[in-house]
């Protein structure tokens, strides 16, 4: 697909199943992330003047945008393989507006998430 989410190429009708696919390997990675906090941020405090609850705060709201971040990497895969499913066979387009929003809503909680963890505790 081009920019204009314009078909510029087909492949294999196989290649649907490749979606579930990649959705599972970054809900399992960012599961991953969540449970282990402790090998995730190690290196990342290691020579900063965060305070410890400062620290505290900083890895609770990261595991709240993972969280977020696995709904909507589950929902956003769901809807892209529905949307093929539906339209192999006709011409359709998800046009700018879907990519806009898919960025709003990446982006959005990222900026909220960073400026409340380094919130003074």
């Amino acid at each position: 697909m081009n920019y204009n989410g314009q078909v510029d190429g087909y492949g294999s009708r196989y290649t649907i199943f490749l979606l579930p696919v990649i959705a599972t390997l970054i809900n399992l990675l960012l599961g991953y992330c969540i449970k282990h906090p402790d090998i995730t941020y190690k290196n990342n405090f290691k020579n900063s003047s965060i305070s410890e609850g400062q620290k505290e705060n900083i890895i609770k709201q990261s595991k709240i945008l993972l969280r977020y971040y696995q709904i909507l990497v589950l929902l956003l895969f769901i809807f892209i393989t529905i949307i093929f499913y539906l339209f192999t066979k006709k011409p359709f387009t998800l046009g700018i507006g879907f990519f806009v929003i898919i960025m709003i809503l990446f982006i959005t909680p990222a900026f909220y998430f960073t400026y409340t963890s380094f919130k003074k505790v």
